[in-house]
């Protein structure tokens, strides 16, 4: 059974040089998807979800799976909370975008 704190641990940035990003706190890194220096982690969200995220324009391709801080977690899980009506919507409606999105993931899961 995985251990929580194992999982914890897998998922948080590493630094092992702490000079590295911003001096005033150490062991932060710049998150990912808004640049603030941060604690980040990778967030567990679905292919879905990521699909969506990219198609809406709420997150660069660059950041899929990649770690992200609290605050832009909270955010583009509030926005999927949000619009959770328009999700199949988007799904039926563009498809050939959501192809070429799908294609994109596959390709960096890989």
């Amino acid at each position: 059974m995985k251990s929580f704190t194992n999982e914890k641990k897998r998922n948080t940035v590493a630094v092992e040089d702490q000079s590295i990003g911003n001096s005033q706190h150490p062991g932060q890194l710049p998150c990912n998807n808004c640049g603030v220096n941060a604690m980040c982690r990778r967030r567990p969200f679905s292919e879905q979800a990521w699909t969506v995220l990219l198609l809406w324009n709420e997150i660069s391709p660059d950041c899929v799976d990649k770690p992200i801080c609290q605050e832009c977690y909270d955010e583009m899980r509030d926005i999927l909370i949000d619009r959770a009506n328009e999700v199949e919507l988007a799904f039926a409606q563009d498809e050939k975008k959501i192809a070429k999105i799908r294609k994109k993931l596959a390709k960096l899961a890989s």
